[in-house]
């Protein structure tokens, strides 16, 4: 006879995250032994912190993350949502140190160009934009991009990126 095995709080954690559960995540996260708390789990749980709508709480733990791991282009992009929702300028810096740590970073990338078209910055925007459509290649992206190159004054390379990109049947506002 088996004894079925127990399931793994850490995995269960991460699982109940993909599923959307935040709260439940979160639960299960803070209820883990201090010994079975790595560097995954206090991301996860700074992650869904933010995600339940806790975001003072969330840029405390995010900022404590930094102090471990400088390097980390997820949490200098997390932290940068935080401050964006609150109005603070230190977003773009974040963003952008998160890019620069990760440049396939589509999350980050993402962000990054939202916050500066956000603020009409267009020529800023370009380069993100460029960058993440050639890594993603989604629509959103390449609307953004050719909404950019508009803005920009530059017409014919919107143009041309709408053709590139398969956008013929598809009529939007910037062509």
């Amino acid at each position: 006879m088996t004894v079925p095995a127990q399931k793994d709080p850490k995995k269960e954690a991460f699982r109940l995250f993909e599923d959307g559960r935040y709260q439940e995540s979160l639960q299960t996260c803070m209820g883990l032994p201090a010994a079975d708390r790595d560097a995954a789990v206090e991301v996860l749980t700074a992650t869904n912190l933010y995600y339940t709508r806790k975001p003072e709480d969330a840029e405390v733990c995010f900022r404590d993350l930094l102090q471990k791991m400088p390097d980390s282009s997820y949490v200098h992009s997390y932290l940068g949502k935080i401050l964006e929702e609150r109005g603070d300028e230190g977003a773009v810096a974040e963003y952008a140190t998160a890019v620069h740590l990760d440049p396939t970073n589509q999350d980050a990338l993402r962000s990054y160009a939202e916050y500066l078209l956000s603020r009409q910055d267009y020529r800023g925007a370009l380069p993100v934009l460029r960058h993440l459509v050639q890594l993603a290649k989604k629509p959103g992206d390449v609307k953004h991009l050719m909404r950019a190159f508009i803005e920009t004054g530059d017409a014919e390379e919107a143009l041309a990126l709408h053709a590139v990109s398969g956008g013929d049947s598809d009529r939007t506002h910037e062509y």
